[in-house]
């Protein structure tokens, strides 16, 4: 974090947990910077609202109390007070001092995330607190400028109430984003280790307006952790090189990304114009291994859904530009004898009939611990 930030703000803002060493990540911020622009030109414009705001409320009375003590001279330090002589020659225009420092604050904390903090953030996964309870941590913390930006408002607007809007100059959790709010929100990457991807279904509840959350996973992991969260509205992509989230920073809705070992399943599932699955690369052997807390049936289910999702759609099901015909929902039982003992081949060129295949294998798989 950087240093120069006004000793209040410490008070507000957690410290968060940086991002390892990663030689993906400063190519995944690269492509995922203009993602953040609109969070920051927005930012930009609250931020200088704010500050007319807070000229205006000086100007209006509380402003003046500095110049009034300075005027008194030692008299503001015997029986007048400066604060109450003010109120007495302008009570009209009087204000709350003390709702003029909750929004010296708030103006404080916006110009330091606009001036200081990346319009993408990234934070390290901790083994003890897991990944969704880093993500729901780092995004709670990402929303102290939203909730700076409510003070304001509330401010201008003379609704501002101690008791009930104190705690906005604190983390906003995610559940209290407005709609806005998660259109707006800059992307989260977080890097984490493969057997840290156990709670990775639980990140579905973010997933929500324009939020982005890419994963830069290192270590086994599981073939298809990602599979979970595809959904009507949601860009999901799994894949190996950075250049592969194009496609997720130019998506104007929410999405979730891995980038991941060579071993794990590579995809692309775009929710546009009814959805597309597009599986470039499946693993060459069924999963055996348990990672982490991840056994290898939930591994397998993970492909289960990813072959589910393949059969579903009307367009083919497709693998880079090998695309052989799927057949249409209720035609073929998922899983059916049929469909396996066809896809039992080692090199079958269909991936829906490849993931049928895996099925089958969970008969003799192993729970050996890995």
């Amino acid at each position: 974090m950087p240093s120069n930030r006004p000793d209040f703000v410490d008070r507000h803002i957690a410290s968060s947990r940086p991002p390892r060493s990663d030689e993906r990540l400063d190519a995944v911020r690269q492509i995922l910077a203009p993602a953040g622009q609109e969070y920051r030109s927005a930012l930009s414009s609250a931020t200088e609202e704010a500050r007319v705001v807070l000229r205006t409320l000086e100007s209006a009375g509380n402003g003046r109390t500095a110049r009034v003590a300075q005027e008194l001279g030692g008299f503001a330090l015997g029986p007048l007070d400066p604060v109450q002589f003010t109120a007495l020659l302008d009570p009209e225009k009087r204000v709350d001092p003390g709702h003029l420092k909750r929004l010296e604050e708030a103006v404080a904390i916006m110009e330091w995330d606009l001036a200081e903090a990346a319009p993408v953030t990234a934070v390290d996964v901790d083994s003890k607190v897991g990944l969704r309870d880093t993500v729901e941590e780092a995004l709670a913390e990402r929303g102290r400028s939203y909730g700076a930006v409510r003070t304001a408002v509330l401010l201008r607007g003379g609704s501002y109430s101690d008791a009930r809007d104190e705690r906005l100059l604190g983390r906003l959790p995610f559940r209290e984003w407005r709609s806005l709010e998660r259109t707006l929100a800059p992307p989260l990457v977080v890097t984490v280790e493969g057997r840290d991807l156990d709670t990775v279904s639980g990140l579905a509840q973010f997933l929500d307006g324009g939020q982005k959350i890419v994963l830069l996973v290192s270590g086994p992991c599981p073939p298809a952790p990602l599979a979970r969260l595809m959904g009507p509205n949601t860009f999901v992509v799994q894949a190996m090189e950075p250049e592969a989230l194009e496609g997720l920073a130019s998506f104007s809705g929410s999405g979730v990304s891995a980038l991941v070992p060579p071993e794990a399943a590579r995809f692309v599932y775009e929710p546009e114009d009814g959805g597309a699955l597009d599986v470039e690369e499946l693993p060459e052997s069924p999963p055996r291994m348990w990672v982490g807390g991840i056994s290898p049936a939930q591994q397998a289910e993970d492909l289960r859904i990813l072959e589910s999702w393949g059969r579903r759609q009307e367009a083919p099901f497709s693998a880079g530009t090998n695309r052989a015909g799927s057949p249409a929902p209720g035609d073929e039982a998922f899983g059916s004898s049929d469909s396996g003992s066809e896809a039992s081949a080692p090199t079958a060129p269909d991936p829906a009939e490849r993931l049928a295949a895996w099925l089958l294998s969970r008969a003799d798989l192993d729970d050996a611990e890995g």
